[in-house]
């Protein structure tokens, strides 16, 4: 009654509604589907109204209203019934079935409380294995429409804005699912939301645990080069990996794993493949990474004996890429470049390890003087 007068809703039963409305909206559509019952749209609009209401009305308790500051007492018990109704992990299921202006409340609603951990959303819910179907659609939301891929792609954000949660999603299948499928959408929108997502994997410091491991560096930088690096027919793709891949290598804490990329000779094809592109933007990022490989003081000797067999041909390109370019910085990096490649010089062939047959026949015989033994007696 006292809650009533001052205008407020109680919590308990503003989260009851929305699951018993979710519950008839579920029926609703199943009906519908089964029967082809199109008279079953006024219904299913109905219904929509209906939790878009009490949507709007968690998000009020959350966000304050009337200009009024959230009561973050209020906001905790809000997080708590929610939590233990399990009402975010039904409202993230059935995402497309509410409305347009719903489903953008659902995403603040859903942000806000991983960011304050509201009834510890984020601490307990988020991260226990049980939940992990909430991840599942987040990802699998790029798969379906714009709308639905892009409110979707916010609070699979968020999430990973938080360390443990990266860790527990960091797998290789998921980025296989940006290789193979995301970072290839036709729709442009669509296409940048997963290209942000994929970033926050790449940039996250579970990135460097990961890639530690032998089998999943391998694999994804095969599936870097070949899905992403070398698509040429995907311009805006090729162009924003290849910076991705130079952010990467550049960074202080992945010190290692730029050492081990710059040492592999099939790297430095890949590059150097990326740098005939026709494409300005492509060349420039290209060489963001191939400057790496040549200032590299240590390189390993396959690398070596690659830049200097093409070293004529790659300081022609340089001498024309810097008439090109237009960014001092570049420049003086190419001038560099050029000096280094030109300093480069051939290796000493390796020393022939001497066979077991080549021992015996080299070896001083038993009579011979000149042995130390023979000389010594």
């Amino acid at each position: 009654m006292i809650r009533s007068l001052f205008g407020g809703v109680s919590t308990k039963k503003l989260v009851e509604s929305i699951q018993d409305n979710l519950t008839k909206l579920e029926q609703i559509v199943n009906e519908s589907t089964e029967n082809d019952d199109s008279a079953g749209s006024d219904a299913v609009t109905k219904i929509q109204d209906k939790i878009a209401v009490d949507i709007k009305k968690m998000k009020d308790i959350l966000f304050g209203e009337n200009r009024k500051a959230p009561d973050p007492a209020r906001c905790a018990k809000l997080g708590i019934r929610t939590v233990e109704a399990g009402l975010m992990m039904r409202l993230v299921m059935k995402i497309a079935d509410i409305g347009f202006e719903a489903r953008k409340s659902v995403k603040d609603i859903f942000i806000t409380l991983t960011n304050h951990d509201y009834g510890n959303f984020q601490t307990e819910f988020l991260m226990h294995t049980k939940n992990s179907a909430i991840f599942v659609k987040l990802l699998g939301a790029y798969e379906r429409k714009p709308e639905i891929a892009l409110v979707c792609g916010e609070m699979l954000r968020v999430c990973l804005s938080k360390k443990p949660i990266v860790k527990l999603l960091l797998t290789m299948d998921t980025l296989r699912k940006f290789f193979d499928d995301y970072l290839h959408k036709k729709n442009f929108t669509v296409w940048s939301d997963a290209l942000s997502t994929f970033k926050m994997f790449v940039e996250s410091d579970y990135m460097t645990d990961f890639l530690s491991d032998d089998d999943n560096y391998e694999t994804f930088f095969r599936l870097f080069h070949a899905k992403l690096v070398l698509k040429f027919e995907e311009y805006v793709t090729v162009r924003e990996s290849l910076k991705i891949l130079g952010e990467m290598l550049l960074k202080r804490s992945n010190y290692g794993i730029m050492m081990k990329y710059i040492g592999n000779k099939e790297n430095l094809k890949c590059i150097m493949t990326a740098m005939t592109s026709k494409a300005a933007n492509i060349k420039t990022e290209a060489f963001h990474v191939f400057k790496v490989f040549v200032a590299n003081p240590k390189k390993s000797r396959p690398v070596h004996e690659l830049l200097y067999c093409n070293r004529d041909k790659l300081i022609k390109y340089l001498e024309k890429f810097h008439s090109d370019s237009t960014e001092e910085q570049t420049g003086e990096e190419q001038k560099l470049l050029i000096t280094t490649l030109r300093r480069l010089k051939p290796l000493e062939p390796l020393e022939k390890k001497a066979s077991p047959k080549d021992k015996e026949t080299s070896s001083p015989a038993a009579g011979d003087s000149s042995s130390p033994k023979s000389a010594a007696t």
